[in-house]
């Protein structure tokens, strides 16, 4: 359950995102004290926001409706996005009834749930915070370097400044082309723990002296 949910409603999302800016709540500046980290690191607020898309999408009528909550989804893609809602809702349903009335401790089951996007949170995190909101996709994202393990289990997008900036290139081959871009690929974290060490220094202390922005005045008094 960990990954169910709407699929065309996100590619249409992740279309427009693309190519104007990120997705809303990604592409932010770095946690300002260490609960606005953990709200955004701990992956919740993700899961939450993936199941209220889907039964909203599912019950959504007008079309003044899905302007005011879903504008990035296109008019002539509305109508499947709600019908892949609808049976995900249902699925939902039926596994959840199934899981209580036949599978003994099924509530713990139920945990995989909230613990999978604990990792997600953490994994998708780094992407774009803390970067610049205007520019190419090499400017607005981050690319991530990891182990073979991480690499496997989520398809090389630990690459994921050029997955953005080439989404028709496949997965396996992400690392071929992160070594043919060389420096164009802007913002490269030297891993996962370093740049959630940065982070939380962000949130802990604030930005470092070099990174706070000088406003007219400022300067040192002689």
């Amino acid at each position: 359950m960990s990954s169910t949910g709407n699929t065309t409603g996100p590619r249409s999302r992740w279309n427009t995102t693309r190519r104007l800016a990120a997705a809303p709540g990604l592409l932010e500046g770095w946690p300002r004290n260490l609960g606005f980290y953990l709200a955004r690191a701990l992956g919740q607020g993700l899961m939450v926001g993936k199941a209220l898309f889907t039964l909203s999408s599912a019950v959504l009528f007008t079309p003044a409706q899905w302007e005011k909550l879903f504008p990035f989804i296109r008019v002539n893609q509305r109508r499947r996005v709600q019908w892949e809602s609808r049976l995900i809702v249902a699925l939902w349903g039926a596994l959840l009834l199934g899981g209580i009335g036949f599978v003994p401790g099924f509530s713990q089951v139920l945990l995989a749930w909230p613990l999978a996007h604990l990792l997600m949170g953490l994994f998708v995190l780094p992407e774009h915070t803390g970067l610049p909101r205007e520019g190419g996709q090499l400017r607005r994202t981050r690319t991530t370097r990891s182990n073979a393990l991480v690499h496997f289990l989520m398809w090389n997008m630990n690459h994921h400044a050029e997955h953005h900036a080439y989404p028709a290139v496949a997965f396996h081959a992400l690392p071929e082309l992160h070594r043919a871009l060389g420096p164009e690929v802007e913002h490269v974290s030297p891993g996962y723990l370093s740049f959630h060490l940065l982070a939380l220094r962000h949130a802990l202390f604030g930005p470092p002296a070099s990174q706070i922005p000088r406003t007219a005045g400022s300067g040192s008094v002689e």
